[in-house]
């Protein structure tokens, strides 16, 4: 392990700004860096990647996932610290060390999260691209909302008013605990990580990512902070996207009924009781969303709401859910 290097991972299939968002890493660092880009399955950038000493690159011939090439990586990673982000993405000038100046051993750290106008990044460059947004506090949902996907913990940002209305409310605390990340990026000490199993993989597939790394970091006792003192800005690909070979698709495969149960799964970790296999959980779920209810409560979107009153009464719920018509229950499998 090298002291103070941050090591980042880039787990990337078929993107057409992954170029891109290793310059804006590599231009932007404050200090020692270095990117390990995973391509994992073709196509394979053209023009390929821009040789620099400061990038790794491993590739699959074959797509082994999202989670799996997280893994891979982060075995391979020489850094004391730890980020992962996604292949298309903007960073804040000195993002690292800003982030490493505030990241405990047992925490996770999400920078504030703006957004990028793909047309204009490709004409403009970087500074044209960034549209400000704000994003720094997302909700994880009320499991058993009739109108959503089905039974399933989801990571939901915050609509423009309550973004708004929040962020004036926790305006005196640049450092402020979250309980959910959209899931673009997310910083730790890479010891700490690596003191978890890998990520899961196997149950959980492509989806709830950042939710998993969260929850475990809480379980365990640790902190998840949103970090405002700068940015990384996410392009969000869309229905429509088109991928580096000029291909619609997003790259990793994404498949609803995989996303449903991955969901359903995560609702029972939360609510049934943490995976065995998770060292040191001895955090309730009921302790996490009290420390949040603050923000929870503000929700009103009845996709998204918890319940004011018993919404510690998970198996009322739960039971009540599973108990409508059949007609009216989204199948998870």
């Amino acid at each position: 392990m090298i002291d103070n290097r941050v090591s980042v991972i880039i787990p990337s299939r078929n993107e057409r700004y992954l170029q891109n968002t290793v310059d804006s890493l590599l231009t932007n660092a404050g200090g020692d860096v270095e990117v390990i880009a995973v391509l994992d399955g073709g196509p394979w950038p053209d023009p390929p990647l821009k040789d620099d000493k400061r990038l790794v690159v491993i590739r699959h011939n074959e797509s082994t996932g999202m989670r799996p090439s997280i893994n891979e990586a982060a075995q391979v990673a020489t850094g004391q610290y730890l980020m992962k982000c996604d292949a298309h993405m903007i960073f804040g000038e000195g993002y690292d060390e800003i982030l490493k100046a505030d990241c405990d051993r047992d925490w996770i750290v999400v920078p504030t999260r703006h957004s990028i106008d793909g047309a204009a990044w490709e004409t403009g460059g970087e500074k044209a691209a960034i549209r400000q947004r704000n994003y720094n506090y997302t909700v994880l949902t009320w499991p058993w909302c009739p109108t959503m996907y089905g039974m399933g913990i989801h990571a939901v940002t915050l609509d423009q008013r309550l973004n708004k209305q929040v962020n004036q409310q926790r305006a005196a605390f640049p450092v402020d605990d979250i309980i959910g990340a959209q899931g673009s990026c997310w910083f730790q000490q890479r010891e700490y990580f690596l003191s978890f199993p890998p990520l899961d993989h196997d149950r959980l597939y492509f989806y709830g990512e950042s939710t998993e790394c969260l929850l475990r970091v809480l379980a365990a006792g640790g902190r998840a902070v949103c970090n405002k003192k700068t940015f990384a800005a996410h392009f969000h690909k869309g229905k429509d996207n088109k991928g580096a070979d000029g291909r619609v698709g997003r790259g990793f495969f994404l498949d609803l009924h995989k996303k449903r149960r991955c969901e359903l799964l995560l609702t029972d970790w939360c609510t049934r009781g943490w995976p065995p296999e998770w060292p040191n959980a001895n955090r309730s779920f009921v302790s996490i969303v009290e420390q949040h209810w603050w923000l929870l409560s503000q929700v009103t979107d009845p996709r998204y709401a918890w319940p004011k009153d018993d919404w510690r009464d998970f198996e009322k719920y739960r039971a009540a859910f599973e108990a409508r018509p059949s007609d009216q229950i989204p199948a998870h499998i």
